[in-house]
């Protein structure tokens, strides 16, 4: 998987390097002169009073990001929030010192990052259902794993998974899960369920979905990617045969 933690949250000393959706590369990649910083207009306003520090300290940042991969040069806009973080940093005597960092968070990336591999032959129905997650990853996981419950019932159209009753009405994802998969997709069933139910959680939008069930939830969608649409494999045993054959053809009378 692509996606790691750093990718929601940096300071000025530790910049990630994003994975870039055009090449694939890790080498999507912020200058720090480049970033621009401006205060909300909250900030701006109450800057002034006795009682303002840096606790109340909001900010707006913009910045392009830049692929340092030579053949592919693409470039990203991003957008998102900041603040001022407290750090203590111990000093020589061995006591304190208090010490403050803008911390950044982004919010949009534009086009969105790719966060796991998508095999080639993925259908493309199923590619932009998962695009639509992407998007929003990083303003809003609740809504980001219900996209991707979406994309599962898109996965399960493309697979000829029954999704409606004789009467034409929708079956729900669970009991399509429970009850029409069978045979050999019949062992994914456990990464499915575990898909519907956290989207599931996100309808609700209260907040609940953490960044570790987000992360979790991409690695189980890489993987059914990965088992359902498995890239072309070269036949080797076939490769060789014919390696053989070829061998014999060309062989003198002799043998040689």
């Amino acid at each position: 998987m692509n996606i790691n933690k750093t990718w929601f949250r940096f300071n000025l000393d530790e910049i990630p390097n994003w994975q870039c959706p055009a090449c694939g590369s890790a080498s999507l990649n912020l200058k720090p002169e480049e970033l621009q910083v401006y205060d909300s207009a909250e900030t701006t306003r109450n800057r002034g009073e006795d009682w303002f520090d840096a606790d109340f300290v909001q900010y707006r940042f913009l910045a392009v990001l830049h692929c340092s991969n030579s053949r592919c040069n693409e470039i990203v806009s991003v957008v998102g929030t900041g603040k001022v973080e407290e750090d203590h940093v111990q000093d020589y005597e061995g006591g304190w010192d208090q010490s403050y960092r803008d911390c950044f968070t982004p919010l949009f990336f534009e086009p969105c990052l790719v966060p796991i591999s998508i095999p080639e032959n993925t259908p493309s129905d199923v590619k932009n259902a998962l695009n639509a997650a992407f998007s929003i990853i990083f303003a809003n996981r609740d809504a980001a794993v219900n996209q991707l419950r979406v994309s599962i019932e898109v996965l399960l159209d493309d697979l000829g998974i029954k999704s409606r009753r004789e009467d034409g009405g929708f079956i729900p994802l669970g009991k399509r899960i429970d009850n029409h998969i069978n045979g050999n997709l019949a062992s994914f069933k456990d990464r499915l369920s575990a898909i519907q139910w956290i989207g599931n959680d996100g309808s609700h939008g209260n907040g609940a979905i953490s960044l570790d069930d987000l992360l979790a939830s991409l690695e189980i969608i890489e993987s059914l990617l990965i088992a359902l649409y498995p890239s072309a494999q070269i036949d080797l045993d076939e490769l060789a045969r014919k390696m053989i054959e070829k061998k014999k053809h060309k062989m003198t009378p002799s043998g040689e």
